[in-house]
Order: C-alpha cells, then structure tokens, then sequence
C-alpha cells in the first residue's frame, strides 16, 4: 500500500506548506493537483465556461505556481459544471502515470465544486475517492481544511459546507494511513507516523 498522508488546518496554519516538504522529501517528478476553478478572463474564448474574472484569485494562483516551480506537473481536478475536468480518482490515476508523488490541493475548494449537488452526491464522491486512496497508485498527499473549530456559520450554504467538509475529512482520514494537523505553522501527527 502507498503511503497516504492527509494534513488538515485551518487557513494559514501551515498545511499546504507541510503537504509540499512532504512531497519534496520524495523522489520527483511531482503532481500537484489543483481542485481550485481559475478564473475566466472576461471574453475568453472558452464558451464553455461561465465568464467570471477574479484577479485576488489570478494573483494567488500565479503565486502558488511560482513558489512550486517549474518541475511540478499540474492537473486540475475540480468537478464542476463549467467545463471539463478530471474526476479526483482519474487526477490521482493519471499522476500516477507520469509522476512519483502527488499533491492534492484543497479538499474544500474540490468540494466547492459539487455543492451544486445534493449532499448525498457529494458524500459518494468523497466516498469514491476514499477508495482510491486505499489503493494509491502513488505516494499521495492531501490538503483540507478544517472549517469547524470556529462560529457557526450564519448562513444555511455555510453550515452545510461546514457539515460537509467535517464529514468529509473523516472519510478521508479514514482511508489514509497518515494524518496530521496543522495550527501556527507546526504539525500534529493524529494518525500514523507520515516521514
């Protein structure tokens, strides 16, 4: 069995950081697994996305690809309507195929994706992917957040979200051999011993 590792945290806690010394401490060539939807420039020629332009989100992206550099093979794996994109597992699968290690980078912004669907739905595809994990193709390392430690949202989309990604990591976690979290920059281990 592939070594699993899940790093949860909340924002800024240092868990995307973790995640890629983790991937680094391994033998490339890397995947980075992108669950974010880029922005659309307005007027571009993909039709088949809605058009929304967001340049906080450009920028962000920008500075995440120049802090990985150019030795990381990116794919993007964010389920959505607007246009087409990898599954998680067919991200993972195809990683594996040209890659060592992968890096999957953010749980809650893949889910974001399909809350379009109905809670049902998007537990099956955590579920799925789950199963994918306990049979790894590769070393593979993945990023969530933990949303629950604080208020309680004050709006229904936001309680459920909440509710879906606690539900989600526990899934996961369940199904990766290492766990750990993230709070100040510094790493809990919860769950197995991750190198």
């Amino acid at each position: 069995m592939m070594e699993t590792l899940l790093v949860v945290g909340g924002c800024r806690s240092g868990k995307s950081a973790a995640a890629m010394r983790w991937a680094l401490s391994r033998p490339g060539p890397r995947a980075y697994i992108a669950t974010a939807r880029p922005p659309v420039g307005i007027g571009s020629p993909d039709s088949s996305e809605e058009q929304w332009d967001d340049p906080e989100m450009h920028a962000r992206i920008a500075r995440h690809q120049a802090e990985r550099g150019p030795d990381w093979h990116t794919l993007l794996a964010c389920e959505d309507t607007r246009g087409p994109r990898l599954a998680a597992e067919d991200a993972l699968r195809q990683a594996a195929a040209e890659c060592r290690v992968a890096v999957f980078d953010s749980v809650g912004m893949w889910l974001a994706g399909l809350l379009e669907k109905d809670d049902a739905f998007v537990l099956d595809r955590v579920r799925s992917f789950a199963r994918c994990l306990e049979q790894a193709p590769l070393p593979t390392v993945l990023v969530s957040e933990e949303v629950g430690m604080g208020l309680v949202p004050t709006t229904a989309m936001g309680r459920r979200f909440r509710d879906l990604q606690g539900e989600a990591n526990q899934i996961l976690a369940a199904a990766c051999r290492n766990v750990a979290f993230c709070a100040c920059g510094l790493t809990l281990e919860l769950k197995g011993r991750p190198e």
